[in-house]
């Protein structure tokens, strides 16, 4: 869908992108990240031609985008920043029809467009169409901000940092919506953050960068069990899960850090029913059982999604199974070293011999950060 074929930019005397190469699959949402002068956000602004590569190429759909009309190649790419940018004399519904008006949509068209996304981000058109951006919240106009970029229904989005000026809990609340979002549309998502545990959160891969260069681009699970660098081990925060834990973090047990599973998925449930659950709960993994609630083992997400068109097979042919497990009250740590040391995507959590929940790393790092915004 869009590719970087060694693209560099030079201003005067420094180098700020390196000739760096990537692709990103249609529906695939790429986070890229690094310390500030990176070239993150250079990176993002070439997509759109807000800036001008100095070098290589860059392709959409195996086009060369610097032989299309800037102005016609913006309309057809999403934008979301982090001011916002709604316009304060337009109302709600204004703003997000403003693009689809713009590139000829019908009135009947794009108002219809309106009332579908602010229902989809749980905003009543009815209440909210009509007003205008100082009467919503911070996280309100966000979203707003968010569904004004798919308004046109564009094939990519770009993202730049659009949820760092926020509050610790509109934050997590916009980063869950964009994740349940993509499920829904399968954008081709570019998005440029600094803070990992988001970038963990939110991408199917995630480009770390550092002076220009692409140190390393893999999914979140295979840059925390592999980072390729001590650079990359220090910001994805390595010394913090393993070495660095404060008097507050050495309290938290299994129980603190562990996705929680509150119904019983069992080996004879389908793929279909599977997938259904795991959406709801947000997870990695699920622990499957027999009908006599023993462990039978753990079905991955991974595992299940591409196993998806084969919706009527019962999970139990997916399963990972003689996968160690851990007791609810045992050391955070602890699940850590087993996670780190083996190949299982998950450890079950038991509770009076009962399964409760499942450990990942994703888990383990979003309660920790969460932690360390309520002791900021």
């Amino acid at each position: 869908m869009i590719k970087f074929d060694k693209v560099g930019k030079v201003y005067d005397d420094f180098t700020a992108l390196e000739e760096i190469s990537f692709e990103v699959a249609k529906g695939e949402l790429i986070a890229l990240i690094g310390p500030s002068g990176c070239g993150k956000t250079t990176s993002l602004r070439m997509i759109n031609r807000l800036i001008e590569p100095s070098s290589g190429t860059i392709y959409i759909d195996g086009e060369d985008i610097s032989k299309k009309d800037p102005v016609e190649l913006r309309r057809n790419i999403g934008y979301v920043i982090q001011q916002i940018g709604l316009l304060p004399h337009l109302t709600i519904g204004k703003n997000i029809g403003l693009v689809p008006k713009l590139k000829g949509w019908k009135e009947k068209e794009y108002s219809n467009r309106v009332d579908e996304l602010l229902d989809m981000v749980g905003l009543d058109p009815r209440i909210y169409r009509d007003r205008y951006p100082s009467e919503l919240s911070g996280g309100q106009q966000q979203r707003v901000g968010v569904i004004r970029a798919l308004a046109a229904e564009p094939p990519v989005v770009l993202m730049d940092e659009p949820f760092s000026a926020l509050d610790p809990i509109s934050r997590e609340q916009l980063q869950d919506e964009l994740v349940r979002l993509q499920k829904e549309i399968h954008k081709t998502i570019v998005f440029v953050t600094h803070d990992m545990d988001e970038a963990l959160k939110i991408a199917d891969r995630v480009a770390v960068m550092l002076n220009g260069h692409i140190i390393q681009l893999d999914t979140p699970d295979a840059i925390i069990k592999n980072p390729v660098n001590d650079f990359v081990k220090d910001f994805i925060g390595e010394k913090r899960l393993n070495n660095q834990i404060d008097e507050g973090k050495q309290k938290l047990t299994v129980g603190n850090v562990m996705n929680v599973q509150s119904f019983d998925i069992f080996v004879d449930h389908s793929v279909s029913e599977a997938l259904t659950l795991l959406n709801i709960t947000g997870a990695d993994c699920l622990a499957v059982t027999d009908h006599n609630k023993k462990l039978s083992g753990i079905v991955t997400k991974v595992d299940l999604e591409n196993n998806a068109s084969k919706g009527d097979t019962p999970i139990e042919m997916l399963l990972e199974k003689n996968i160690p497990t851990i007791d609810i009250k045992d050391k955070w740590e602890n699940a850590t070293k087993i996670l780190l040391s083996s190949n299982v995507t998950g450890i079950p959590v038991i509770q009076h011999n009962e399964v409760i929940g499942v450990v990942t790393q994703k888990s383990i790092l979003k309660n920790l950060a969460i932690l360390d915004e309520v002791n900021v």
